[in-house]
């Protein structure tokens, strides 16, 4: 009966006019920061509403790059603000230890690289 119930509130949420209002916000908002996934939301609204299947799934890919993009420009500016808060030898640590895997095409497919 639970199930039946929620395959039913589920469906009238998809069909509803404001489910790709709502799949933006989520994909937008999911590029930023994860909270939910969107491909929650992206799935029920194509199974029910199959004919928009294509528009759906633009929605969800602009909004998803919008959001990265806006997520990547609140990084690439605020982190000289921020900086100061974080520990930067743990950054410079991972960075050289990626070029030493560089020139080692075998370790630099392993997950830990161990320095001897």
């Amino acid at each position: 009966m639970f199930w039946k119930n929620l395959h039913i509130y589920v469906e009238k949420k998809s069909k509803s006019k404001f489910s790709q209002y709502f799949l933006s916000i989520v994909a937008f908002i999911e590029s930023i920061f994860f909270p939910i996934p969107p491909d929650l939301i992206l799935i029920p609204i194509v199974y029910f509403n199959p004919n928009k299947f294509l528009v759906t799934a633009l929605n969800c890919t602009f909004f998803s790059v919008i959001g990265g993009a806006l997520g990547y420009f609140i990084g690439y500016f605020i982190f000289d603000a921020v900086q100061f808060y974080f520990d930067i030898s743990k950054q410079t640590e991972f960075i050289s230890v990626g070029s030493e895997a560089a020139s080692h095409p075998v370790y630099s497919i392993t997950p830990n690289v161990v320095k001897e």
